[in-house]
């Protein structure tokens, strides 16, 4: 058996993220800038906050936003408090919110329900979102192996989606698939197999938003020509929530193939993808209360499929068995060589008999044809691989004239993940994630027996990511970040005990 094995690791230690931020200019009636005023924002979801102060200009920024919707407040002395609900931050997403502040006592306070503007002036960038509702309502491509976030991607302009066996395979503005980067939660996650993500990636329902960035990349990201893919992972609240599903395949809805023969009964067809989801606030009963505070959200999704599918083969006549390729001999002529003997179309020649002539000076290479084109058989090897070889189901057929199994007959995938976070404080947040895929899989089922070239694969996939954001002042903020991929896949066709010898 050949075995041939493929890891890759990776690390990050740059200022790359998949967050988003909120900024704005706060002035009083006049158009005045006000300084030093108090601005808070609030994660709507787990009632973190974040606190800064307007600076001497009047400007206020929130860099490094978990991908959410918060609340949005400004106090200052001589001035109603303002409140706005409701402002919803995508991945990788710069939202301007300016704010006018009413002459008034603190204690009053202007409450304001419009949405913010979507108007990017903060980066030139070209990007799309695919949002939480997208994901949760959109069907999704469930065709021979688990369901796959790449799918969606046929929403983004400009995009590729292809099938390459049984998972999509992106490229973006007609470019080839490794000039892209795909990371998640920020931390870089690129397949070693360009442009696929299928066996290293999230559970569709871990993740929160994908946005993809396609022209007019910020500095922060240098590793791509295509695009950069951000998959935000979702985090727990501070209520408990869950969601349980099953997807389900079996020949019992189907109809029978039209292709396959009247007497035989519906191909086998059995395909599962179940999981579940949950999230939460940390609470260790007596312990450790983390509402406000310490959050987790783990996801598992199970794949399985059992499937006999048939297909047509194309196997040597029986005559051709014993050599006799007569049925191919025509009596079109096509020429002649240099001995002016004629060549008939579907002529099979003798490489035994392959000898140099000298016609008018010149040397040539020429053989004997096969009389008749029987052939007769010289190796005991070839005899030993004809034996592995099935007779053809289908008589009188040069092509598809066997009918066998095909495809991928088995493939069991799981994939695990847990994400945490805590805020130790409005200026230090700290989050974690892993994410574990396993894969087993028997992929070019054929009718060969022993001589059968299918794959036996067992691929897993490990995903470590860690990032901590520290704000020092209302114009300075570290964000750390760093990820591990590892990838494993030992590749190879098992040992059927196939001797030609």
């Amino acid at each position: 058996m050949k075995s041939t094995k493929s890891r890759r690791l990776n690390t990050v230690l740059l200022a790359q993220s998949d967050r988003g931020s909120i900024t704005g200019l706060v002035t009083d009636s006049t158009g005045a800038v006000v300084a030093r005023a108090t601005v808070i924002v609030t994660n709507a979801a787990t009632n973190t906050f974040r606190e800064t102060v307007t600076s001497e200009a009047g400007k206020y920024v929130f860099h490094e936003l978990p991908a959410a919707m918060y609340g949005l407040s400004i106090k200052q002395p001589g001035f109603r408090t303002y409140r706005q609900d409701g402002i919803t931050v995508g991945v990788s997403q710069a939202i301007t919110q300016d704010v006018m502040l009413q002459v008034g006592e603190v204690t009053e306070t202007v409450e304001v329900h419009a949405d913010a503007s979507m108007l990017k002036t903060e980066s030139a960038e070209i990007s799309t979102s695919v949002t939480p509702e997208k994901l949760s309502e959109l069907p999704i491509d469930f065709s021979g192996a688990m369901r796959n976030p790449m799918s969606f991607l046929r929403l983004v302009p400009g995009a590729s989606v292809s099938r390459d066996q049984s998972w999509p395979v992106t490229s973006q503005n007609g470019l080839q698939s490794f000039a892209e980067e795909i990371r998640i939660d920020g931390a870089s996650s690129t397949n070693p197999t360009p442009g696929v993500f299928n066996e290293a990636q999230p559970s569709v329902d871990a993740i929160q938003e994908i946005n993809v960035q396609t022209a007019n990349f910020n500095a922060e990201y240098g590793q791509a020509g295509g695009a950069i893919m951000n998959f935000t992972l979702k985090s727990g609240t501070n209520q408990l929530h869950g969601t349980a599903y099953e997807y389900l395949r079996n020949e019992f809805f189907n109809a029978k193939n039209k292709d396959l023969p009247e007497t035989d009964p519906k191909t086998k067809l059995r395909r599962h993808e179940f999981g579940a989801t949950v999230g939460g606030p940390l609470i260790i009963p007596k312990v450790y209360n983390g509402r406000n505070k310490t959050f987790w959200f783990t996801s598992y999704e199970q794949f399985y499929t059992r499937d006999n599918q048939k297909g047509y083969w194309g196997v040597p006549r029986d005559e051709w068995r014993n050599g006799d390729l007569s049925s191919l001999l025509l009596p079109n002529i096509l020429g002649t060589d240099v001995l002016g003997r004629p060549i008939h179309q579907g002529q099979i020649y003798d490489p035994a008999t392959t000898r140099t002539v000298v016609v008018d000076g010149q040397s040539y290479a020429v053989r004997d044809p096969f009389p008749n084109n029987q052939i007769p058989f010289r190796s005991e090897v070839a005899k030993k691989i004809l034996s592995f070889i099935p007779k053809a189901s289908i008589p009188g057929l040069d092509s598809n004239n066997l009918l066998g199994p095909t495809g991928t007959p088995l493939r069991d995938e799981s994939i695990w993940s847990l994400k945490m976070d805590h805020d130790f404080s409005s200026k230090s947040h700290l989050s974690g994630s892993f994410n574990y895929m396993y894969t087993h899989k028997i992929n070019g089922a054929t009718p060969f027996g022993a001589a059968d070239s299918a794959r036996d694969q067992t691929i897993t996939s490990k995903i470590v990511r860690i990032n901590h954001d520290y704000t020092f002042g209302a114009s300075a903020l570290n964000h750390f970040t760093i990820g591990l991929l590892r990838y494993q896949n030992p590749d190879g066709v098992p040992d059927r005990g196939f001797d030609p010898e």
